[in-house]
């Protein structure tokens, strides 16, 4: 009988360790063809639907600057409007600036930036790769 519990309790402890620390797999980043820098017009917004998501790609001045089209309320995908220089998310309105920062309505936090990599006119985009299971 004590043999019983030993082995009741110690398979109690091993779920309870998988429990603390779950087996998850890395993160894995690529880099993805997100356009050349000459097909981005000053001041402009190139939004882009990749496999892993759609971005949008802004220039200022010398600069690239990528963010997730997700809105961080609701993961609607947000839209630019250059007549007024914000991207406005449809589901419920909330704003954001040419960088992403929320200017008004219910999203919590700035749109998700993305790191950029450049290769001479080349935009490369960083972002998660997807696994096997989400392609299908």
């Amino acid at each position: 009988m004590g043999t019983g519990v030993v082995l009741g309790l110690c398979g109690l402890a091993f779920r309870f360790a998988q429990y603390l620390y779950p087996v998850v797999p890395p993160v894995k980043w690529v880099q993805v063809f997100a356009g050349k820098i000459s097909d981005i017009s000053e001041g402009g917004v190139k939004m882009l639907t990749l496999p892993q998501g759609t971005v949008m790609l802004t220039k200022i001045g010398t600069e690239i600057h990528a963010l997730s089209a997700v809105c961080s309320h609701l993961g609607c995908i947000v839209k630019w409007h250059p007549d007024i220089n914000r991207f406005i998310c449809p589901c419920h309105f909330g704003n954001y600036d040419i960088n992403g920062n929320v200017l008004s309505g219910p999203p919590p936090r700035p749109l998700t930036r993305l790191d950029v990599v450049l290769r001479g006119d080349q935009v490369y985009v960083v972002m998660e790769e997807m696994q096997k299971e989400e392609l299908a």
